[in-house]
C-alpha cells in the first residue's frame, strides 16, 4: 500500500533557508528536490552528518575596566 504524507519543516533559521533556496535555484533544482536527495543519500550512508554540539552558553557582558 502506497501512502503519501506531507511533512512540514519548522523553526529553520530564515537565513539558512534563504541560502538553501538560492543555491537550489542556482543548481536548477527546487529546495524540495535538494532535501529529498539529501535524505536518500543519508539513508544509504552516502552522507555523514556529525552530531551538533550543545548550544553555546550565552555571551556575558565584560565587566567595566
Amino acid at each position: 500500500m502506497l501512502c503519501t504524507m506531507t511533512y512540514l519543516l519548522r523553526d529553520i533559521d530564515p537565513d539558512t533557508w534563504s541560502r538553501v533556496k538560492a543555491q537550489a535555484k542556482a543548481d536548477n533544482m527546487t529546495a524540495k528536490d535538494v532535501m529529498l536527495e539529501l535524505i536518500k543519500a543519508y539513508a544509504l550512508g552516502e552522507v555523514i552528518i556529525s552530531k551538533p554540539s550543545a548550544e553555546p552558553a550565552p555571551a556575558t557582558e565584560a565587566a567595566p575596566v
